[in-house]
């Protein structure tokens, strides 16, 4: 099976959601299997509130995710 897969690496949230939701519309059932992935771009930004702080921020991250679900 023929397949091409959309990685996150380097793109903010933002940008990653944007761009999958923009190969998804465009995706008119091509000879291909589409699968993404963007762990990173989920990750780094809760990664970052976590830098230098010796342990995890969850109300930070709770705040954060939530104002990415708006």
């Amino acid at each position: 099976m023929k397949g091409a897969n959309y990685l996150s690496g380097g793109q903010t949230l933002p940008q990653a959601a944007q761009r999958l939701s923009a190969i998804n519309k465009a995706n008119k059932k091509g000879p291909w299997n589409l699968s993404f992935s963007w762990s990173q771009a989920l990750q780094l930004p809760l990664l970052d509130l976590c830098k230098g702080k010796g342990e995890l921020q969850l109300e930070e991250m709770a705040k954060l995710y939530v104002e990415e679900l708006e």
